[in-house]
């Protein structure tokens, strides 16, 4: 799996289901994740394509900014960065040569 991932904690707090429920879809298979250093990730795809974010018709927008989604823009924006430097790195290199 690839993209942004939230540990089961930011998954509820997303969602808005108990740490308790997001834990046992995940133990259930029904909610697919990864493990990253020994901790359980859940891609936000994953969340998207069970219906997890999808907001309610008529509810009224957030009036402040989430803070697992500014999270996960900041991380989203480190990684492409990093990709960048990578990318940099590698045609040095090959020039070097």
């Amino acid at each position: 799996m690839s993209g942004p991932t939230v540990d089961i904690a930011g998954a509820a707090r997303a969602t808005g289901l108990s740490v308790k429920a997001i834990r046992g879809r995940v133990e259930r298979g029904s909610l697919p994740h990864e493990l990253v250093r020994g901790r359980r990730r859940i891609p936000i795809r994953a969340l998207l394509d069970a219906g997890l974010l999808v907001q309610e018709p008529g509810a009224r927008p957030q009036t402040k900014p989430d803070p697992v989604l500014e999270e996960l823009r900041a991380l989203r924006e480190e990684v492409r960065r990093l990709a960048d430097e990578v990318a940099r790195l590698r045609q040095e290199q090959r020039g070097s040569r």
